[in-house]
């Protein structure tokens, strides 16, 4: 297959900087809604058990969808899939045994976090509904990790191959052909 460069994130700053974009999009969004919502909001014991009963249910929600996405575009098999918690970290995971496409790999990061974040978010903003806000913004920034693996990787040929890390936040791109020898890794 050529050559092989392993991409790895370290787990505490993926997690720092997921608190970081968190922060930022509960702000922007906070501003935004109450711009056209307003700020009233009553806390009940049921939403309050409504809200964390959701808010699980989508991270699991986020991690099956990238499973469908290395399905979907990658065309692997559910036995190459993984999925799991590290309960070190905090974070749940769904891993991809087989090299696919760069392509395929970039679609199956990002579609969790487009149909569980910013499609609700953006829903929420025009209903109006502060809980489906609230949620999707912490889906969002919870998806930092996703974003800055994306990040990582975006300057490679949508050809190339890519595999998820098995033991790490993070990838191993398999080099066929000059051109993304040369390519400048951004970790």
């Amino acid at each position: 297959m050529g050559k092989e460069v392993s991409i790895v994130l370290d787990p505490k700053g993926v997690n720092r900087k997921a608190s970081y974009y968190t922060i930022g999009i509960v702000l922007l969004s906070t501003v935004v809604y109450t711009w056209f919502w307003g700020l009233e909001f009553t806390i009940t014991l049921m939403s309050l058990l409504k809200f964390i009963g959701f808010y699980f249910l989508l991270i699991f929600l986020h991690e099956l969808l990238h499973g469908v996405g290395f399905l979907w575009f990658g065309k692997v098999k559910l036995t190459d899939l993984k999925f799991g918690f590290i309960w070190k970290y905090m974070v749940c995971y769904a891993h991809c045994k087989v090299p696919i496409s760069m392509r395929a790999f970039r679609m199956a990061l990002l579609l969790p976090v487009i149909l569980t974040g910013f499609v609700p978010l953006v829903i929420g903003m025009l209903v109006g509904n502060g809980m489906l806000v609230a949620l999707s913004t912490l889906l969002v920034g919870g998806g930092a990790g996703d974003w800055l693996i994306y990040r990582s990787i975006r300057s490679f040929s949508k050809d190339t191959l890519v595999k998820d890390h098995k033991d790490n936040i993070g990838c191993t791109v398999y080099f066929c052909n000059e051109m993304n020898e040369n390519k400048n890794i951004n970790t």
